[in-house]
């Protein structure tokens, strides 16, 4: 047990946040900390890789870094020696449904592979999950930059995301992605524009079936 209650919420709401933000591999293990309950790592390695790698932080997300370190009583870089970034932080992505190619910057293709039949079949399997979306992100900067794939699962109010994305992300990185890139979020929270561009973009892999929710939505052009 913590002084904090349960301070997991707000972890994973600033990780959601920090997505595309923080390299790719920083975001996995970070989610793995917070799986595991190792919210003590996340308090003490956020804030350094933000003052290393020069990542603004929100005031929403320097807030929950400093409940958890004064709840764990932790010390470390001073949380002022962070860049702070007013409003929402710039998002330079594209995403497509499928990997770009060139001449192509949004292509139509939903086609799956044994990757995707893996992560359909863990969030299929998830108690409380409402439906899946496969996007890929690309850089229209860094054209030569590999499209890196991103899995959105929408799950039911209340349902816990942390040993869900645990499984996806092991899921993934079993059939050989590297810094596995999963997104899992209750159907009413408010997204940053990261996710809600992936999402608007993708390709609707799987629907509960049943589900009121569960319609296939139809793929929408990615905010510009």
């Amino acid at each position: 047990m913590t002084p904090l209650g349960d301070p997991r919420p707000a972890c994973h709401a600033m990780l959601l946040r920090l997505a595309g933000r923080l390299p790719d591999e920083v975001l996995a293990e970070e989610r793995h900390w917070l799986a595991i309950g190792r919210l003590d790592y996340i308090a003490r390695t956020v804030p350094v890789a933000a003052v290393t790698l020069d990542v603004p932080l929100t005031d929403a997300d320097l807030a929950v870094l400093r409940e958890l370190r004064d709840g764990y009583r932790l010390d470390g870089p001073p949380l002022n020696a962070v860049r702070r970034h007013q409003g929402e932080p710039d998002m330079p992505y594209r995403f497509t449904p499928a990997p770009p190619t060139r001449g192509d910057a949004n292509p139509a293709g939903h086609a799956v592979d044994t990757l995707d039949r893996a992560v359909i079949g863990v969030v299929g399997a998830a108690d409380g999950a409402v439906d899946l979306t496969r996007s890929y992100r690309s850089l229209p900067d860094l054209p030569m930059m590999p499209p890196k794939r991103i899995y959105l699962v929408r799950t039911e109010p209340g349902v816990e995301p942390y040993l869900l994305t645990l499984d996806l992300q092991a899921a993934m990185a079993g059939h050989g992605e590297p810094d596995p890139q999963a997104e899992v979020f209750a159907a009413d929270v408010e997204l940053p524009p990261y996710h809600q561009s992936a999402l608007a973009a993708g390709a609707v892999l799987w629907t509960r079936p049943g589900s009121p929710d569960g319609t296939r939505r139809e793929n929408r052009k990615p905010r510009r």
